[in-house]
C-alpha cells in the first residue's frame, strides 16, 4: 500500500507507513538477532525510508537511513560471506547511497561507492560463476563507473571498463529466456555507454526488438528505447514509426508516467521526424 502511495506522490504518508512498517520489522528482529530473513526486511524498510526522504528532498536523512542498511547488510554478509542474497542486498544499499551522492554533484562519493559495489559483485562472481543477476548488476555498475571516469578525463579506465561490461552484457543477451526487463537494460548498455565510440546501435536495435517482443509490444519505455536505438541506427523512418506507437500506448494504455515522459517522446518525435524530413530530401535530389 505504501508503494502505491508513492507511485501516486504521496510522499508525506508514504513515509510515516514505512516508519511504521520499519519500526514493526525492528522490534521483531530484535526479539531473534539471528534470523537472516528479518534482518534483511529491516534493511529494506531503512532503504524504504531514505527512499522517500530522498523524494523529499531531505538528503541527510536519506543518507542516514541507506548507511542504516549498509550496516545490517554488512553484518548479513559477515556471517555468510559466499551468499548471493546477502551481498546483493549490500550491494543495493551501497548503490542507493552512490545514486543520491551522484545525483547531488558529488562524483567523488559517487564513485567511492560504486566501487565498494563493484568490488562485492566480483567476488560473488567468482563464488557464483554464471549468476544471471551478479553478472547483470555488474554490467551495469561498471557502466555507471565508467561514465563517471569520462566525466574525470580518466579515458583509458572507462574504456576498459564498457568493454568488459558490453562483453558480459553480450553473452547474457545471448540467453533465449532472456526477458523483456533484461533485454530492455542490455539494448540501453549498448546504446548510451560510454565512451561513445564504443556505443553498437544496430545491437542495441537487436535486443530492443526482442524486448518488444517479450513484453506484446504493450510496453510504451521498450517501444521508446527502441525508437531512440532506430534513430542512433541512422533509420528515422523506423524511429518515427517507433516513437508514435510508444506515445499512443502512453495515452490510451494503462501506463501511468509523469508528464515529463510525455512530453519528451514527443520532443523526440519531433526531431525524429524532421531527421526524417532532411533524409527524404537528400533522396529526392
Amino acid at each position: 500500500m505504501a508503494d502505491l502511495k508513492m507511485a501516486q506522490g504521496d510522499l508525506k504518508t508514504t513515509l510515516n507507513d514505512y516508519r511504521g512498517a520499519l519500526q514493526t520489522l525492528a522490534d521483531l528482529s530484535a526479539a531473534d538477532t539471528t534470523n537472516a530473513d528479518d534482518l534483511r526486511l529491516v534493511a529494506t524498510g531503512y532503504r524504504k525510508v531514505g527512499g522517500a526522504l530522498e523524494e523529499l528532498g531531505d538528503k541527510k536523512g536519506a543518507l542516514e537511513n541507506y548507511a542504516k542498511a549498509a550496516s545490517v547488510n554488512e553484518s548479513l554478509m559477515k556471517a555468510d560471506p559466499d551468499n548471493v542474497q546477502a551481498g546483493m542486498g549490500m550491494a543495493i544499499s551501497l548503490r542507493y547511497t552512490g545514486d543520491l551522492l551522484a545525483k547531488s554533484g558529488d562524483r567523488g562519493g559517487a564513485l567511492v561507492q560504486y566501487k565498494k559495489v563493484l568490488e562485492i559483485l566480483e567476488k560473488l562472481s567468482a563464488v557464483q560463476p554464471g549468476d544471471i543477476l551478479v553478472e547483470g548488476r555488474r554490467a551495469e555498475m561498471l557502466i555507471y563507473v565508467a561514465a563517471i571516469l569520462v566525466r574525470e578525463g580518466k579515458l583509458k579506465d572507462a574504456r576498459s571498463m564498457t568493454s568488459e561490461a558490453l562483453a558480459i552484457t553480450r553473452k547474457l543477451a545471448a540467453r533465449s529466456e532472456a526477458t523483456s526487463d533484461d533485454l530492455f537494460e542490455y539494448a540501453a548498455n549498448f546504446l548510451d555507454c560510454t565512451p561513445a565510440d564504443l556505443r553498437e546501435p544496430a545491437t542495441a536495435v537487436q535486443y530492443a526488438k526482442r524486448a518488444v517482443e517479450k513484453s506484446g509490444g504493450k510496453d510504451s519505455a521498450v517501444v521508446d528505447l527502441l525508437a531512440r536505438a532506430y534513430y542512433a541506427n541512422a533509420d528515422p523512418a523506423h524511429a518515427v514509426e517507433a516513437e508514435e506507437a510508444a506515445l499512443n500506448l502512453l495515452k490510451t494504455g494503462n501506463q501511468q508516467a509523469p508528464p515529463q515522459v510525455q512530453r519528451e517522446m514527443e520532443s523526440q518525435l519531433a526531431k525524429f521526424r524532421a531527421s526524417l524530413k532532411i533524409a527524404q530530401v537528400r533522396r529526392d535530389r
